[in-house]
């Protein structure tokens, strides 16, 4: 466990002395809540649970997808890897870290949310599993964003990430519900999809046996990507 410690702590410092990273990404959903959000019919709760979901993916997404394939081929990336620690535990350092920082940056949603009106009182053991529901998205989508980052070449990342990054977000009804068509055909069977029924599960007390089966297959899909990946980056650098 202390490799995992100082892999999170080594992970922090990196990401807190890049502010033109973070901070578009903890605006950014915001500002999308404030603009679109606000204006939207339905449940306030709900609506204001998809725009962390949103915040939490994007982190999630831009970190690992992008940020890991842009500095997978640097110097330093090959000399953690000669670094004692496992993979298991150098994973699981980049994913808690990723996961601390992105529920960072729902707290400014909730905010812009409060100041508006929007947000009700809610009991004690609701919040508890809403914030277990957002965790549990934030590792699946985590393990998503490092099979980007282990997989896609440096320069197509960041289109890529943009490009699934709204397309999930939209299918899976975090802007607002999505029922028709191909896009609500799809949504329960999405990972974004899934994860949104889990938090509206959560906050309603519903059963969540299906939206949990769905987020656990894809947790273990992403991971054994994940892994193939780094192992595939880690052979290439010791080559």
């Amino acid at each position: 466990m202390n490799v995992v410690a100082a892999g999170i702590r080594l992970c922090t410092l990196e990401l807190v002395r890049q502010p033109s990273f973070l901070l578009p990404l903890a605006i950014f959903p915001t500002l999308l809540y404030l603009f679109f959000g606000t204006r939207q019919e339905g449940d306030p709760i709900l609506l204001v649970l998809g725009y962390c979901a949103f915040a939490i993916l994007g982190t999630m997404m831009f970190q690992f997808g992008v940020g890991i394939a842009s500095t997978r081929d640097d110097p330093w990336t090959g000399y953690t890897f000669t670094l004692p620690g496992a993979a298991w535990q150098r994973l699981g350092a980049t994913l808690s870290t990723g996961g601390l920082f992105s529920l960072a940056f729902c707290i400014p949603v909730v905010v812009a949310a409060g100041l508006t009106g929007a947000l009700r009182p809610l009991p004690a053991q609701t919040i508890a599993l809403v914030l277990g529901a957002l965790c549990a998205g934030a590792v699946v989508h985590g393990l998503l964003g490092l099979t980007l980052g282990y997989w896609l070449p440096a320069r197509g990342a960041l289109g890529i990430a943009n490009l699934l990054s709204f397309a999930l977000g939209y299918v899976g009804g975090m802007f607002g519900p999505v029922t028709e068509g191909i896009p609500g055909l799809l949504r329960p069977w999405t990972p974004t999809g899934a994860w949104i029924d889990l938090i509206y599960a959560a906050s309603s007390g519903q059963d969540a046996g299906r939206p949990v089966l769905v987020s656990v297959a894809y947790a273990v899909l992403f991971a054994l990507a994940a892994a193939a990946g780094y192992r595939r980056t880690e052979r290439t650098v010791h080559r």
